[in-house]
């Protein structure tokens, strides 16, 4: 495979990634599917109790931390259906059984839906984000390797296009701490002398050149901490490969591991995924 593929393979992806987004932003608003948590004890006494959807008569009560999904969503009212109680629930459980039954199922087949006005239900309940926050692309270029075998830095500039998995540590709030692992593809220019391969070295093929420059395809991973919206800085650990055509010149760093500093800038529309996004639940997380 040839400098040439590689580009192709590089602008492919490029353009594939800014008009495809993965997935759609989607703000705040309550969506069916949403994964919510109280954030205060309920009573079943209140002037807007929550109430079983087939029986509205049948109010009950809940606890500060209790985990639900957004069922269904009409005029007036939120539908929901509580995660299921066990061991693992946020508060402890007394009387696991009695809890079991009252909030989660029927029978084997058939859960429980209650359902509480939109307006009290914002007021008492806050979103519970996804893990992944955003999935984004990106251009990066990584302008300094440092070549760990001996222990050396090099200003080989790669260009290429990366990938980006953005978590929340902190899944109850919106702005938690943000943490970024990227995977990306990339060409690097290499420069060749007589110190890193054959080029210039008597007895060999290149014997008669002082210099020369050549391809390298470039797979990396890192993590990316942020700066701004759309500029972050991140550390990134790869490998330059040479086609097999290009090996011939024994360039002695060729498919060897470097650390490099990073810089991303995002070119597309960020795809947050949060708890708007329909993914079923049945248990309550510590």
């Amino acid at each position: 495979m040839t400098a040439q593929y590689f580009t192709k393979l590089i602008i492919s992806v490029t353009i594939y990634l800014i008009i495809c987004p993965f997935i759609h932003a989607q703000d705040d608003a309550l969506n069916i599917g949403g994964n919510y948590y109280f954030l205060v004890n309920y009573s079943a006494q209140s002037e807007t109790p929550i109430t079983a959807l087939e029986n509205a008569a049948n109010t009950i009560e809940v606890k500060k931390g209790y985990f639900i999904t957004i069922s269904d969503i009409t005029e007036e009212n939120v539908i929901f259906t509580f995660w299921n109680f066990d061991s693992s629930a946020v508060q402890p459980i007394n009387g696991f059984r009695n809890k079991y039954e009252k909030y989660n199922e029927l029978n084997k087949d058939e859960k429980k839906y209650f359902t509480l006005s939109k307006e009290k239900f914002k007021q008492i309940t806050s979103p519970y984000y996804r893990l992944i926050r955003k999935i984004d692309a990106g251009i990066y270029t990584i302008p300094f390797k440092f070549r760990m075998n001996e222990f050396e830095i090099e200003s080989n500039v790669s260009l290429g296009t990366n990938l980006i998995f953005q978590l929340g540590l902190n899944r109850k709030s919106k702005n938690s701490i943000l943490l970024d692992l990227t995977g990306g593809l990339a060409l690097t220019k290499i420069d060749l002398n007589a110190g890193n391969s054959d080029i210039g070295k008597e007895n060999t093929l290149f014997a008669d050149e002082e210099s020369s420059s050549k391809f390298a395809f470039t797979p990396s991973i890192g993590t990316i901490i942020h700066l701004t919206k759309s500029v972050n800085i991140g550390v990134f650990y790869g490998w330059d490969i040479f086609s097999k055509k290009d090996r011939i010149v024994n360039w002695k760093y060729e498919r060897k591991p470097w650390l490099g500093l990073g810089i991303n800038i995002g070119f597309t529309n960020s795809s947050e995924k949060n708890n708007n996004e329909p993914k079923e639940q049945t248990e309550a997380p510590q």
